[in-house]
Formats: structure tokens, C-alpha cells, sequence
């Protein structure tokens, strides 16, 4: 392994970075050291945009993959070799964005009422009703009423039940609506 390289994976446990991060950013470097047959800290600026310009226009990957080496690549140079790093006005494409189908009232109700088990169809309710994500639907757990008592969905009044999504670092909570409830 070389000096350079272990600089940059302690630099990168140095910021806790995850082990996928690690692998992408070690792998961009490693690429734009083949490109060229030389260490990375013998590059200019002007052979990173030249790199770069292979990545978006030659090898015409996908934004993502362009944004993932161009971070890598800066990572390198700005936090390891303490360079300054400027690419000018190379312009990486952008993500396209997709719009999201908008249904209408009919068919979200043909949607919720399609299933036939009772607790897939409060499932659906309450990711639509709270709006959540399915990641954040799997995780939530019932967490009480104000008061502080818990019970269960049936015998409690809706308006007062929480649900807490622990998906996340920090805790986001939720009413319930008064549909799922009743079910």
C-alpha cells in the first residue's frame, strides 16, 4: 500500500466515513491514477479536468458516477494533499429528475381498498395518510398517548397516539389519523 493511499483511508476514518465511501473514493483515485500511469500527487489541475472531461464525454457515465469520482478525486486533493482544487467550468451533468405520478381519488382508494388482509390495508392508510416513506413504514413503533399510558391502537383514542420512526438518527413523530384507528 502506498504512503498516499494510507494517508487517505486515515483521513477518511478520521471523518467516519463509511466503508462504501472508502471503497468509491479509494477506487475514483485509483482510476485517475491508471488514466494517466502516475501517482495522483504528481497531477495538475489541468489533468483532472482533462480526466474529468473523459468520465463525463468519452466514457459518458452516469451523473452520479461522474459527481461520485469528481468528490473522491477532491477529497484527495484538498483534505490529504491539502492542494487547492479547482475544475473551472467543467459543468458534470446533472441527475435528471423524475416527476412522481400524481393519482386521483379514485385511484387511491382503489389502491388502499384493494388488499384484503386487514392489516395491509391500515398499513397502506397510514403511509398515506402520514405521508410516510415506506423505509419510515417499517420502522414505526407505537410509543404511547400523552399521558403517558399505553394502550392498545383499539382502546385509545386516535388523536392521542404517536408513532415513532426509528429509522432515523433523530426521532420524528407522528398522529395517527382517525382511519387506521378505527380498523
Amino acid at each position: 500500500m502506498t504512503p498516499l493511499r494510507q494517508s487517505m483511508i486515515e483521513a477518511m476514518q478520521l471523518r467516519g466515513f463509511s466503508p462504501r465511501t472508502h471503497e468509491s473514493y479509494l477506487h475514483s483515485v485509483e482510476l485517475l491514477a491508471r488514466y494517466f500511469y502516475r501517482s495522483p500527487d504528481q497531477l495538475s489541475v489541468g489533468d483532472i479536468q482533462a480526466y474529468l472531461k473523459h468520465v463525463v464525454i468519452d466514457q459518458k457515465l452516469s451523473p452520479s458516477t461522474c459527481r461520485l469520482r469528481l468528490n473522491g478525486i477532491r477529497f484527495l486533493f484538498v483534505e490529504v494533499l491539502d492542494r487547492a482544487f479547482d475544475v473551472g467550468e467543467l459543468n458534470l451533468p446533472k441527475r435528471p429528475q423524475r416527476i412522481p405520478e400524481l393519482l386521483n381519488r379514485k385511484e387511491v382508494r382503489a389502491i388502499i381498498e384493494n388488499p384484503q388482509n386487514l392489516k395491509h390495508r391500515t398499513l397502506l392508510m397510514t403511509c398515506y395518510g402520514c405521508g410516510l416513506r415506506l423505509s419510515e413504514l417499517v420502522h414505526i413503533k407505537a410509543i404511547g398517548s400523552p399521558t403517558g399510558d399505553f394502550h392498545p391502537i383499539s382502546s385509545c383514542p386516535c388523536w392521542a397516539y404517536t408513532i415513532k420512526s426509528s429509522g432515523r438518527l433523530k426521532a420524528s413523530y407522528l398522529l395517527l389519523s382517525q382511519k387506521p384507528c378505527h380498523f
